[in-house]
């Protein structure tokens, strides 16, 4: 009994030391990733050729390269979609480039919001005027040259007809309509899982029963 009781006490610290002790490492961790942080300017844009204001956030490919839009800027102000790729050597500049100017009308201008890219490295982006009539805006794909400093290939996808960025745009619209028709399909298979759910352990324990 006296071995016991000599023994509790050290077993109820034990646990709270380490507690402590990762409590403590983890502090010096974060103090040390917070002191290694630097900020570095990648590249600055000039408006013309190259693009005024980016937005939207960048994307990646397999390479490391970085895409992005400007909303304005490039040869026509009408924004333009680049790319930022690493230098070969750590701590040398960034090269922007230009893979698309927008230069209104039918084709769309004002690139905004993030692009989207596939496996095979296309671009998906929208614009938020040009297109048609009311200039609403646009759905493009942006498809990679086949070869090495090749030429980008544009293509309109959709150019909206009624709407406007401010408010939203048809093509928002109609997605939460096409939203609002699922929720009943989408309560039902929720349902349904859960009915799955509870029958299964059930359904194996006879199976191991039979057995």
């Amino acid at each position: 009994m006296s071995t016991l009781r000599s023994m509790a006490p050290w077993a109820v610290r034990k646990p709270a030391l380490r507690v402590v002790l990762f409590l403590a490492i983890f502090a010096v961790a974060a103090v040390s990733l917070a002191s290694a942080q630097t900020f570095t300017t990648l590249y600055t844009f000039a408006g013309k050729p190259d693009g005024q204001y980016p937005f939207g956030g960048l994307v990646a490919d397999r390479n490391g390269n970085y895409y992005g839009t400007t909303q304005t800027g490039g040869t026509s102000n009408y924004g333009t979609v680049f790319e930022l790729s690493p230098p070969a050597v750590i701590g040398n500049p960034w090269t922007e480039s230009v893979i698309w100017n927008f230069t209104g009308g039918a084709g769309g201008g004002s690139p905004s919001y993030q692009l989207v890219i596939d496996a095979k490295g296309n671009l998906y982006g929208e614009t938020q005027a040009g297109g048609g009539a009311c200039n609403c805006g646009t759905v493009f794909v942006l498809v990679p040259p086949t070869t090495s400093g090749g030429n980008w290939t544009k293509r309109l996808l959709y150019a909206l007809t009624t709407g406007n960025y401010e408010r939203g745009s048809e093509g928002v619209r109609s997605a939460s309509a096409k939203r609002s028709k699922l929720r009943p399909h989408r309560a039902a298979v929720t349902r349904a899982q859960r009915s799955i759910a509870s029958v299964r352990p059930a359904a194996i324990l006879k199976n191991r029963m039979a057995r």
